[in-house]
C-alpha cells in the first residue's frame, strides 16, 4: 500500500484494521458544518476523526484546527485570496472540540463565499494542513493517489524505481530497486535527493515529490542527490520505465545451500516464499540464506507471515504501540514450517521497516544469524484510511518493537557479524555461505560437498 513510480518505504504499512466511520463510533462522529448553510465537509471530517482518534501522538481538536485554517490561508494566499474575517484558535479552546470545529466551519465560509476558490481543493488544504503538520511520513493523497497506493501491493508499475522516505529530516534513497532505471544509473541507499527536474525538493512534502517523479513511460527526467562523501551534488537523466518485481528470487548455491532474495514484502510474498522453500526441500537444500539487502519494507502482515515460517509456532514476533500505550502482539500462528535448518540473514542501509521486523524478530530468537551492516532504521506503521470523495490518509499510528522489546527508530538493527559488501565483490554472500558451511560441518550428516 504505497506510492507507484517510486515509493515512500521507511514505514511498514499496516492493514485497515479499524473502524472510522462504522459501529458505535457513527454517533459520536464529528462533523463540520459551514455557518449559515447546511453544507457538511464530509472529507475534512473524516481526517479530522481519524487523527483525532488513531495518530500515533496525542493532539487536541485546538491543534487539528489552527493547522486546518492554516491550510486553507496558505491556500487562499496562493490563489491571491484572503480571509475576510481571521479566524483566531485561542489557546482557551483547545480542548474543546466544538468550538474547534466551529472555527474551522467558520474559516471555510469565509475564505470560500464571494471568492473564487474551488471548495474541494479549499477542503483538501484544511486536510493538508492537518495531515503534513503531524510527521514527514503521514500524508494526503487524492483520489488518484489512493488509487495508485494500491498498486505497491502488486508486482509492476511505472517509474524510476527509486524507493523514498525520510532519514535526518531530509529525504532519502532507501534503495533503487533492482534494475530499474535508478538502480542501472548508480544511485545507492543513502543519497538524499534534494532537485526533481530541477526544482527543489525541500518545502516539498513526500507525496508532492512522489508525484513530480511520476510520469508517462518512456519520459525524460533528471534528479539531483547528495552522497556523504561527495564534494559535490550529482545530477542524474534518467528516462522512466515499467518496474517489474519479483517479490521473490531463488537458486541454490553449491547444492546443500538455498538462496533467496525478497525485494519487497507484497501481498504474496509469504506464499511465494514458501513454495521455493518447499522446493529446496525437495532438492535435499540444508541451509538458508535469506537476502533483504535493499528491502525497503511493504506490508506489515507479510513481515508476519515470512517471519513465521522461520519460527516456532506461538512466538511474538512484532508489538506495535499506539500513543495510548495501548500495545498490539503479532504472533506466529500454529504452523512452523523451517524452525531449525540454519540460516543467516544479509541485511545493510537499504533493509528498511519490514525488512527489519524480520531481522529484529529472528535475531531476537536466535534463529538466524545477521550478517552485513546495520540496517536503514525505520520503525513505523502507518495505516491505509479512506475519506469521503475518494480521498484518503496515510496516518502513522504506531511504533513497531521487536519481540525483545526493541525499537529500531531511530536506531537500526545491528548485525551479529558485520560485513562490508565492496563493488564487485559480493563478500556479504561469500561470508554467508562460509558461516553456514562451517555451522552444517558441525552437524553429523551435514557435511557441504
Amino acid at each position: 500500500m504505497t506510492t507507484p513510480a517510486t515509493s515512500s518505504k521507511c514505514i511498514v504499512i499496516a492493514p485497515l484494521l479499524i473502524s472510522l466511520f462504522g459501529g458505535g463510533c457513527a454517533t459520536q462522529r464529528p462533523v463540520i458544518y459551514v455557518p449559515g448553510t447546511h453544507e457538511r465537509l464530509e472529507a475534512l471530517s473524516d481526517a479530522y476523526l481519524a487523527i483525532k482518534k488513531h495518530y500515533l501522538n496525542p493532539i487536541t481538536p485546538g491543534q487539528l484546527a489552527a493547522n486546518a485554517i492554516r491550510g486553507m490561508e496558505e491556500f487562499a494566499v496562493s490563489k491571491n485570496s484572503v480571509l475576510r474575517e481571521p479566524v483566531l484558535i485561542s489557546p482557551g479552546i483547545s480542548a474543546n472540540e466544538e468550538a474547534s470545529l466551529k472555527a474551522i466551519g467558520t474559516s471555510f465560509g469565509s475564505l470560500s463565499q464571494g471568492s473564487n476558490l474551488d471548495p474541494k481543493l479549499l477542503e483538501e488544504a484544511a486536510i493538508k494542513g492537518m495531515i503534513e503538520s503531524l510527521d514527514p511520513h503521514s500524508a494526503f493523497m487524492t483520489p488518484e493517489m489512493y488509487r495508485e497506493m494500491q498498486v505497491a501491493t502488486k508486482d509492476q508499475f511505472g517509474g524510476i524505481g527509486l524507493q523514498i522516505g525520510h532519514k535526518e529530516d531530509r529525504l532519502t534513497v532507501i534503495a533503487p530497486i533492482e534494475g530499474s532505471p535508478a538502480d542501472k544509473a548508480g544511485i545507492k541507499s543513502g543519497d538524499f535527493l534534494t532537485k526533481v527536474n530541477d526544482e527543489s525538493t525541500e518545502n516539498l512534502t513526500l507525496m508532492e515529490v512522489l508525484q513530480k517523479l511520476r510520469g508517462p513511460f518512456g519520459s525524460k527526467m533528471s534528479i539531483t542527490l547528495e552522497r556523504k562523501g561527495m564534494p559535490e551534488p550529482l545530477s542524474f537523466e534518467l528516462v522512466r520505465d515499467h518496474i517489474k518485481i519479483e517479490s521473490v528470487q531463488s537458486r541454490t548455491i553449491e547444492g546443500n545451500i538455498g538462496y533467496i532474495r525478497l525485494t519487497q514484502f507484497q501481498e504474496d510474498t509469504a506464499k511465494k516464499l514458501f513454495k521455493a522453500l518447499e522446493v529446496f526441500r525437495v532438492q535435499g537444500v540444508q541451509a538458508f540464506i535469506l537476502d533483504l539487502r535493499n528491502n525497503p519494507g511493504g506490508l506489515l502482515t507479510s513481515s508476519v507471515e515470512v517471519t513465521e515460517l522461520f519460527v516456532e509456532p506461538h512466538s511474538l514476533i512484532v508489538s506495535v504501540m499506539n500513543w495510548e500505550g495501548k500495545k498490539d502482539e503479532l504472533f506466529s500462528r500454529s504452523r512452523s514450517f523451517f524452525p531449525k535448518t540454519p540460516l543467516v540473514v544479509l541485511v545493510n542501509r537499504g533493509s528498511a521497516a519490514a525488512s527489519e521486523i524480520v531481522a529484529g524478530a529472528l535475531q531476537d530468537y536466535r534463529r538466524a544469524k545477521i550478517l552485513g551492516v546495520s540496517t536503514f532504521g525505520c520503525g513505523t506503521v502507518q495505516t491505509i484510511l479512506p475519506l469521503k470523495g475518494g480521498a484518503g490518509l496515510r496516518l502513522t499510528t504506531g511504533r513497531i518493537y521487536t519481540p525483545s522489546g526493541r525499537s529500531f527508530e531511530p536506531y537500526a538493527i545491528e548485525p551479529d557479524i558485520v560485513i562490508q559488501d565492496q563493488d564487485g565483490l559480493d563478500a556479504s554472500l561469500a561470508s554467508a555461505v562460509t558461516v553456514l558451511r562451517t555451522e552444517l560441518e558441525k552437524e553429523v550428516g551435514g557435511t557441504l560437498n
